[in-house]
C-alpha cells in the first residue's frame, strides 16, 4: 500500500508541476520578480525523534516513520531603488502533510524583505551589505505553532576573486511559541562564511562556515549556547547533473536544563550528512524558465548525555521545482 501512495506522490507533484505553469514571463533575463512551485515526495524514517535505544523509548510511542507530500510557493519582487540599492520582498506558504503522522502535519507563512546595497568604487573588491528581516508563522495539525520573527545584517566582501569571497553576518530572533510559554526565546548568533570557487569556475563552489548561537528562553527553561561548523560542495556533474552535498555539525550546550537520569546539565551532539543530485529536465519552455527535478538524501544522527534525546534518523526526498 506504501508503496502505491509513493507512486501517486510522485505522478501527483510531476501534474501539478506542470499545472501551476499560468503565466508568462515577458523579460525572463532581467525581471524584478520571481515565482516558484515546488513539490517533494519524501520517506522519512523517524518523524517523531524516537531514541534510537529501545530501552529509552516511552511506552505506547506508536508510528516512528511515515511517507509525505509537500507543497511549497514563493513570490519575490524586487524594487530597484538606485544603481547601489534594491530592496527585495517576497512571501512563502509551505505544506507538509504526513500520510500515517498527520498530527505532525505543518503549514508555514512567511514574510520577508531583504535590503541590498552594494559599496561603489571597490573596483574588483566587491562590497555589499545587507539588512534581512522575516515573519514566519507556523502552523501543526492546524493549530498555531509559534511564530517567528528574525533581523540579520551582514556584509559580504570579496578581496580576490581567485579566493572567493565572505559573508560575516548578525542575527536577532524572537520566538513565541502559541502552546507553551515557557518555550518563547531570543537568539543571537554571529557567523561567518566563506566561499571557494574551485579552479575559478562559478558552478564550483566550496563553502565553509563556522556560528556561535546562545538562546535566551523564558525563565531559562531552554537556555542554551551553541557551536555550529559546516562544510559544503557544489559542483556540476555529467549529463547536466549536478551535486550538492555538505557536513553540518552543531554542539548544544543547556545552561540549565538536566540530565532526566544522572547529574548534569543536557549536552547535545547533531550530525547531519546529505548529498543531493539535481538536474534541469526542462529548460526555458513556453512560460517557464525551469524545471528542475532532484534526489536527497539527508542522516542525521543526535547523540545527547540524557539518553532520551539520542536518535538517528534518514529523509530520501524526490523533489520537483518550476520557476517562472
Amino acid at each position: 500500500m506504501k508503496k502505491i501512495v509513493i507512486v501517486a506522490f510522485v505522478l501527483s507533484f510531476i501534474i501539478n508541476s506542470y499545472g501551476l505553469v499560468v503565466a508568462q514571463s515577458a523579460d525572463i533575463e532581467d525581471k524584478n520578480w520571481d515565482i516558484r512551485f515546488s513539490s517533494k515526495s519524501f520517506y522519512d524514517d523517524n518523524v517523531i525523534q524516537a531514541p534510537k535505544s529501545s530501552a529509552n523509548k516511552p511506552t505506547g510511542l506508536g508510528d516512528e516513520s511515515s511517507y509525505a507530500f509537500d507543497f511549497s510557493g514563493l513570490g519575490k519582487y524586487k524594487f530597484r531603488i538606485s544603481k547601489p540599492l534594491t530592496i527585495t520582498t517576497s512571501y512563502r506558504l509551505n505544506h507538509t502533510g504526513y500520510t500515517d503522522l498527520s498530527k505532525y502535519n505543518q503549514l508555514t507563512h512567511t514574510f520577508g524583505t531583504d535590503a541590498a546595497y552594494f559599496i561603489p568604487n571597490t573596483g574588483k573588491k566587491i562590497w555589499r551589505l545587507n539588512l534581512r528581516y522575516y515573519y514566519m508563522y507556523n502552523f501543526i495539525a492546524n493549530d498555531a505553532y509559534n511564530s517567528v520573527n528574525s533581523l540579520s545584517p551582514s556584509i559580504m566582501f570579496m578581496l580576490d576573486p581567485k579566493f572567493g569571497f565572505t559573508r560575516i553576518n548578525y542575527t536577532f530572533t524572537n520566538q513565541n511559541n502559541r502552546q507553551n510559554l515557557l518555550r518563547d526565546t531570543d537568539s543571537h548568533s554571529i557567523g561567518i562564511n566563506h566561499y571557494y570557487y574551485i579552479f575559478g569556475n562559478l558552478k564550483r563552489r566550496l563553502r565553509v562556515g563556522y556560528a556561535y548561537g546562545n538562546d535566551e528562553a523564558k525563565r531559562g527553561l531552554n537556555d542554551l549556547d551553541s557551536h555550529t561548523l559546516k562544510v559544503r560542495l557544489k559542483t556540476p556533474l555529467i549529463w547536466g547533473i549536478n551535486l550538492n552535498t555538505g557536513y553540518r555539525y552543531e554542539s548544544k550546550d543547556f545552561d540549565t536544563r538536566a540530565v532526566r537520569i544522572g547529574t548534569g546539565k543536557r549536552d547535545d551532539d547533531r550530525h547531519r550528512f546529505n548529498v543531493e543530485f539535481s538536474k534541469v529536465l526542462i529548460k526555458d519552455y513556453g512560460f517557464f524558465e525551469n524545471l528542475t527535478g532532484s534526489l536527497k538524501y539527508e542522516r542525521i544522527n543526535n547523540d545527547s548525555n540524557d539518553k532520551l534525546f539520542e536518535h538517528n534518523k534518514n529523509v530520501v526526498s524526490l523533489f520537483l521545482e518550476v520557476k517562472f
